[in-house]
């Protein structure tokens, strides 16, 4: 199985396989919305590894994409994400959602690839897969990582963006993708990057 493979399987798994916290309460089935299947099929027909993605808040577009990270990891042997939050507490709430998410899922699918650790620094599993938790104020974040996908998430809010992505691209693998997100809060090159883009659309 590849990355193309799970992608195409991805909404079957988030509805059948895991479960999300509601906002009524409890736990319901990941059944994506509107947005999030929107997102989903353009990038499915799309060659593009990297994704900027200007957001509404409460759409779940962040919870996409750690689910899709969580299903490459359960899928594919070897396979390391990175996530990067604006600081220490962003990426603390962001890698709670990532294991409440996993540890929700159907038992089934736990077996499949038996995770072997879990905290706040990531998720790593026996078959090789991890994901790793930065934030952009750490020092020198995913320095000596090799990373098939990066997800940059409320990219707008970071302070000094542009040096701590450059300092986080040379990990990504040539063919990893590239997550860049965020809500319209904050004043930083993302609007700059934001403006650019649909200047060549």
């Amino acid at each position: 199985m590849d990355v193309r493979q799970t992608d195409e399987l991805f909404p079957g798994y988030c509805r059948d396989i895991l479960q999300v916290r509601s906002k009524a309460g409890g736990f319901v089935p990941l059944d994506l919305n509107r947005a999030q299947m929107r997102l989903w099929r353009r990038e499915l027909v799309s060659t593009r590894r990297r994704k900027l993605r200007l957001k509404s808040r409460q759409m779940g577009i962040t919870t996409k994409y750690l689910a899709q990270a969580l299903q490459r990891c359960q899928l594919l042997d070897g396979y390391t994400v990175g996530i990067a939050a604006f600081k220490g507490t962003d990426a603390t709430n962001v890698y709670e959602n990532l294991s409440e998410m996993y540890h929700n899922q159907r038992e089934d699918w736990k077996k499949r690839a038996r995770l072997i650790s879990d905290n706040k620094d990531g998720l790593a599993w026996k078959n090789g897969s991890r994901i790793h938790m930065f934030s952009q104020g750490g020092k020198e974040p995913a320095r000596g990582y090799t990373l098939q996908m990066l997800h940059c998430t409320e990219y707008g809010k970071w302070v000094n963006p542009g040096e701590t992505l450059a300092a986080m691209l040379p990990a990504v693998v040539p063919n990893g993708d590239i997550i860049i997100e965020s809500t319209a809060g904050g004043f930083n090159d993302y609007e700059t990057i934001v403006l650019d883009t649909i200047g060549t659309l």
